[in-house]
């Protein structure tokens, strides 16, 4: 997982993503294609698929809250974290 702030971040680790889930209630990207979404997800989770990452990164700008970014092998969301 990859937790997206303004200037990037470090990835977060499954307790601290769900820490903040728990504690601040975190926006939850799942950046797999529909397909892969529509297999399996986690729950809670919005499906936004690496080509609506312009859409992804107007989430990190306008959410009070934190937002979590999570693919299937941490190298998409990793990508998005970096171009935030």
């Amino acid at each position: 997982m990859a937790l997206v702030r303004r200037g990037g971040a470090p990835s977060v680790n499954t307790l601290e993503a769900t820490q903040m889930i728990n504690r601040q209630d975190a926006l939850l990207l799942d950046v797999r294609e529909q397909a892969e979404f529509a297999q399996s997800h986690i729950l809670n989770s919005r499906a936004l698929p690496c080509r609506s990452w312009t859409l992804a990164l107007r989430y990190r700008e306008v959410q009070d809250k934190p937002v979590i970014v999570y693919c299937a092998s941490g190298n998409r969301s990793s990508a998005l974290r970096d171009a935030a």
